[in-house]
């Protein structure tokens, strides 16, 4: 079952997610702040910003309007002459090019509408002097000059206008409206002063310019009274104080007067009609004074006005700001205190899987595997007190510890049932193996009863074949007790001749005959390693003579090394493939349980008793290719388990078969040659030893004994096919049958009827050289009759006989006569010779079987 979350498998550690999800969090809260915040921070320096450059260009902006009214009303009453007006034109070009520069610097971040307003400004401006050439010339009536000025003085409020409205802040924004109200009113007061100064100048008051007299008188009193109304309080005090002045009052008298009196013209006393004023309802000199003082009450009224706005500006930028920045520290710290508590819950969730993880790891790695191998060892162990309990509390990472402590009791109970379980399968094993170990022991000596009774050669050997598959049955119980751990009870405790292991060894092996025996180092094994060193090479000379064709040879060797004694075992067969030899020295080096060997589908038990034998000991044992196409295997005897050979008196000699498998069970070692189990094919089976014929003679057993032991030492080796037919009597040569390593069911891989007997030796004549460890009588001196020795052996056991030469054979054939040609037939059994060498060694191992008894 996959859940939701294992599509995040891989993405990175616990820790890493949490950090993305902190820093996200984060980020995105800061991210949310700038976003509120940038457009109120925007507002609050774009408020301060067009608070400073108000403050910097009103008063500029106030002087030059009153500059433009004043030109105006110049221009309206000399009609462009005058040195007054030049004057006028000069201040109103300089306070207009003042403004100008000033505001030009903010149209780059000002809105599109005070940009729009910005360029009719200097469009106005740029026209202004051919309007004045017009004046000059006459070229333009009195009306469309008094037009243009107005025009002038408008987009002049309308730039100021633009900018007030353009605040981001609502209350600045209106009372900068408050502001423009309070100019404009004072720009209709001064362009109702320059219709009424125009007129006086001219002398005349026409009907259009009494009607504009009058709109604009009732316009900028209303337009008084609509601003005042919103103004700050200071403005409403000034005003009403304007108000209750007498310069208001005087301008209101006259105002009233020149309304009453309606259009005039000033005519000479002599020309004067009805209608006619021989002077103006108020002089030049009264009008300027009366308004003039107004308009400049007015004007503070606006600049005051302003500076009522330009603090408010100033008081809502640094509100503003101040907001932003408290709150960016708030979001800020806010942000901080949730990355720090995140990082905190964070490290913690962090520290706590990586201690479940490593009090896992170490409850996994190291506490569980020894109390698994304890009960697998059948101990009896206290799971609840060896193995811990993972404790995280009752959240998420406390159900996962407890899952854990689910899982491994589980495994430790699997443990458990799985130690009960091989417990048992070991028990049966070793019960199998250790009844018919008993069952074949007493088979042996039996068998070992009937060979020392029996003389008759023929059912003598048959004896011994007998005997061979008892030991192979033994050899079966004692691969059994192997399998199930157990060590089988044969032990020496002195040191044993390397010749002597060797040839048991080779004893044990079914097809012997074919086994050469070349340079055998004299060096002594100790008794602990003696019969797991015989056992683990009668393994491999077993599976050499298997899987070789039957008319080759083996060759069994061992030389001095660095590190102890190499012997190698060599053959003439087929071989293995390269990975298969590779496979089988690892098992070799480093050998696996039973279990999972047993586990495969071709298990080579051959292979796991001969890994177990070598691990025991230290032994090292590895296979490799052979220069005449099989398999060389190599086994290095380390030195610890070497002695030096020394005094003859501290070796242990290998009691030789069969006399041997009737050692008592208080004698040193119980036996000497165990059970054979070949390497490489585990049904096949191995080829029988030959059959010697029933005819035999006893006069030339001396002879071929002396043939085998000048063989034994010669340069080439000993071939035990040709010359050791004594000598596989002597170490009695068993075998098991072959069970190789490879698929059940395999055939050999040679026929037995391609097994052919090779030919007896022709009789040697040189001297005799007896190897280690046997001891063959010699040929000529005669055997002087002695006595029955004592008996030495356990007290419930008879003497054994003395054997006396030929006292057995029939008094027909104690004579020997010539044989003639005719009467030696090949085909029909054994020559003489070699049934003398047979006879021989047999007399020579009964003898040194009841020396051994003593």
């Amino acid at each position: 079952m996959r859940f939701l979350g294992d599509r995040h498998q891989g993405h990175g550690s616990i820790r890493t997610r949490l950090t993305i999800v902190v820093v996200f969090s984060a980020v995105a809260l800061l991210v949310m702040w700038v976003a509120v915040a940038m457009p109120r921070l925007y507002d609050a320096i774009y408020l301060r910003k067009v608070s400073d450059a108000m403050q910097e260009i009103v008063p500029k902006a106030v002087r030059a309007l009153s500059t433009v009214q004043a030109e105006r009303a110049q221009s309206l009453a000399a009609a462009g002459s005058g040195a007054e007006l030049a004057s006028a034109r000069n201040r109103t070009d300089q306070t207009l090019r003042e403004v100008r520069e000033l505001v030009e610097p903010l149209m780059p971040s000002a809105p599109d509408a005070v940009r729009d307003r910005h360029l009719t400004f200097v469009r106005t401006f740029d026209e202004l002097p051919a309007v004045r050439a017009q004046a000059d010339t006459k070229a333009i009536t009195r009306s469309e000059l008094y037009a243009f000025y107005n025009k002038v003085a408008d987009v002049s409020i309308a730039v100021f206008d633009s900018f007030a409205r353009a605040v981001p802040d609502q209350r600045t924004a209106f009372s900068g409206a408050e502001v423009i109200s309070l100019f404009r009113a004072a720009e209709l007061m001064s362009r109702a002063s320059a219709v009424v100064g125009g007129a006086i100048t001219t002398g005349a008051l026409n009907q259009a310019d009494h009607a504009e007299f009058v709109r604009l008188s009732g316009a900028y009193r209303q337009q008084l009274e609509l601003s005042t109304q919103n103004s700050s309080r200071d403005v409403r005090s000034a005003y009403q104080e304007l108000l209750g002045g007498d310069d208001w009052k005087r301008l209101t008298t006259v105002e009233g007067t020149l309304i009453s009196q309606g259009p005039w013209t000033v005519v000479a006393q002599r020309n004067r009609t009805e209608g006619q004023l021989t002077a103006p309802p108020v002089s030049d000199q009264e009008w300027r004074d009366v308004t003039g003082k107004v308009y400049t009450r007015l004007e503070q009224l606006g600049v005051r006005q302003f500076d009522d706005s330009a603090r408010l500006a100033d008081d809502e930028s640094s509100s503003g700001l101040t907001a932003v920045i408290i709150g960016s520290a708030i979001a800020l710290l806010v942000g901080l205190l949730t990355i720090v508590t995140a990082l905190r819950i964070m490290r913690d969730t962090a520290r706590r899987l990586t201690r479940l993880r490593y009090e896992t790891l170490e409850l996994a790695v190291e506490k569980l595997p020894p109390i698994v191998g304890r009960l697998r060892g059948g101990e009896q162990v206290d799971v609840t007190t060896e193995l811990p309990v993972l404790d995280f509390g009752k959240d998420e990472i406390g159900q996962v510890a407890r899952a854990f402590n689910a899982a491994h009791a589980t495994a430790v109970e699997a443990a458990v049932q799985e130690s009960q379980a091989r417990a048992g399968v070991r028990n049966v094993f070793l019960g199998i193996a250790h009844r018919s170990q008993a069952l074949v022991h007493r088979q042996l000596k039996i068998l070992d009863k009937l060979e020392r009774e029996q003389e008759d050669p023929q059912q003598l050997d048959d004896l011994f074949t007998l005997d061979h598959l008892a030991t192979r049955a033994r050899r079966n119980a004692e691969n059994l007790i192997i399998l199930g751990g157990q060590q089988p009870g044969r032990a020496w405790r002195k040191p044993v001749l390397l010749a002597d292991i060797l040839r048991g060894a080779v004893a044990e092996t079914t097809q012997y005959k074919r086994i050469r025996l070349q340079g055998v180092p004299r060096v002594l094994l100790v008794g602990t390693a003696v019969a797991d060193t015989m056992h683990l090479l009668a393994e491999l000379l077993d599976n050499a003579t298997s899987f070789s064709p039957p008319r080759s040879h083996v060759r069994l060797s061992g030389e001095h090394a660095a590190k102890g004694i190499v012997v190698e075992v060599e053959d003439n067969g087929l071989g293995m493939g390269d990975d298969e030899r590779d496979q089988h020295n690892v098992v070799l080096a480093d050998p696996p349980d039973f279990e999972s060997m047993a586990l495969k589908g071709d298990p080579r038990l051959g292979l796991f008793v001969v890994a177990r034998l070598a691990a025991r000991h230290g032994i090292k044992v590895e296979l490799r290719s052979s220069s005449y196409g099989g398999t060389r295997a190599i086994v290095l005897i380390p030195a610890p388990l070497l002695v030096e050979a020394g005094d003859e008196d501290t070796l242990e000699t290998l009691p030789t078969a069969p006399a041997a498998r009737t050692a008592s069970p208080d004698a040193e070692y119980d036996d000497v040659l165990p059970y054979r189990v070949s390497l490489f094919n585990p049904m096949g089976e191995a080829v029988d030893e030959p059959q010697p014929p029933a005819e035999h003679t006893a006069d030339a057993a001396a002879e071929y004994s002396t043939s085998f032991d000048t063989d034994f030492d010669s340069d080439d080796g000993t071939w035990y096919g040709e010359h050791a037919a004594s000598t596989a009597n002597l170490a009695d040569a068993h075998s098991t049958d072959a069970q190789q390593f490879q698929s059940p069911g395999t055939e050999p891989r040679w026929p037995e009827e391609d097994m052919v007997e090779p030919e007896p030796p022709t009789p040697s004549v040189h001297p005799v050289h007896t190897p280690p460890g046997l001891s063959h009588p010699a040929p000529t001196p005669p055997r002087v009759p002695q006595a029955a020795p004592p008996n030495l052996g356990p007290p419930d056991r008879p003497a054994l006989p003395r054997r006396r030469r030929q006292a057995s054979l029939a008094p027909q054939l104690r004579e020997t006569s010539p044989m003639r040609p005719e009467d030696h037939d090949p085909a029909g059994g054994r020559s003489p010779e070699e049934i003398r060498s047979i006879m021989s060694a047999f007399q020579q191992q009964t003898r040194r079987a009841r020396d051994e008894d003593r």
